[in-house]
């Protein structure tokens, strides 16, 4: 994939056709693959931190499902977690939803995260 622009519209072949880095297009319509293509951009990949706190993890993956905007992952986050950060990156052209979220608020890394759960309060345990 690495030869398909991530713009379907930047050779002018219209939304029915991928281009390459080159302008030209490439070969058959795929319209019913660029619809999957674009639903699957939908969904949000999430960067969380610290990674290591699995339980953490598992409740941003769960909470994600529902949640609409990083801003409503965040609020019900902090139900669990009063210091938690979900913030949607905007990159202007990019197709991909990102959203990072911070149970600290902040990056922390794996050494700071250290093996430990944090409790509901959010103090560490």
């Amino acid at each position: 994939m690495g030869e398909l622009s991530r713009s379907r519209w930047s050779c002018n072949a219209g939304p029915s056709r991928f281009c390459k880095a080159d302008g030209r297009t490439l070969g058959a319509t795929l319209r019913p693959i660029t619809a999957a293509v674009e639903v699957l951009l939908l969904v949000p990949v999430l960067v969380i931190n610290p990674r290591t706190d699995e339980g953490f993890a598992h409740l941003v993956h769960r909470l994600a499902q529902d949640a609409e905007t990083a801003e409503e992952l965040q609020d019900r986050l902090r139900e669990s977690y009063p210091r938690a950060v979900a913030r949607a990156r905007g990159l202007a052209g990019e197709s991909a939803v990102v959203w990072y979220v911070y149970r600290d608020g902040r990056w922390t890394s794996a050494a700071q995260a250290g093996g430990g759960r944090q409790a509901h309060d959010g103090q560490r345990r």
